[in-house]
């Protein structure tokens, strides 16, 4: 999970990796404790009925700019954009403001880490390449007693497969 804050209203996101896709809630605020609170947008899924794995092929070896396998580690910027750990295809997408998006569904990541493209998947070990991303944070961390803390300078992600962490 991950909290939006950049904005007046507090976002939440969810990672869903079984359905392949994030479920974004517009206010945090409103939900409640039992009710049935319904995600306002999903990522990775045209709509919020499909669970296909790299969607629309379902083919988990033709990843895109906008599909998913398995997500799992969330993290949101100063700006409101949401980094997702896509720990299938062995990479980190950043999908800028996902409630700003006007577009049509699936909304399409603009960076990628960890893989040369949006489209292929390389799983070798290299300063580059990553095989199954999981935690992510901003270093240095804002985690601290007095509330101070420096802007980010840098992403760590933690490579599950490798054993390692990169900066």
């Amino acid at each position: 999970m991950a909290i939006d804050n950049s904005s007046g209203t507090p976002h939440l996101y969810v990672a869903d990796p079984y359905n392949n896709r994030v479920l974004g809630f517009k206010d945090l605020r409103t939900f409640q404790n039992g009710a049935k609170n319904k995600a306002n947008i999903v990522l990775g899924q045209a709509d919020f009925t499909t669970a296909l794995v790299n969607f629309p092929s379902g083919n988990p070896t033709t990843p895109t700019s906008s599909s998913l396998y398995r997500p799992v580690g969330l993290l949101v910027d100063s700006k409101g954009n949401l980094y997702v750990a896509d720990s299938g295809n062995g990479r980190v997408l950043r999908f800028p403001a996902p409630f700003a998006y006007t577009g049509t569904a699936p909304e399409q990541a603009d960076l990628v880490l960890g893989q040369q493209n949006f489209t292929t998947t390389i799983t070798d070990p290299t300063a580059t390449g990553m095989v199954v991303p999981y935690g992510l944070a901003f270093s240095p961390s804002c985690n601290t007693p007095s509330g101070a803390c420096a802007a980010p300078n840098g992403l760590v992600v933690s490579d599950q497969a490798d054993n390692r962490v990169l900066y």
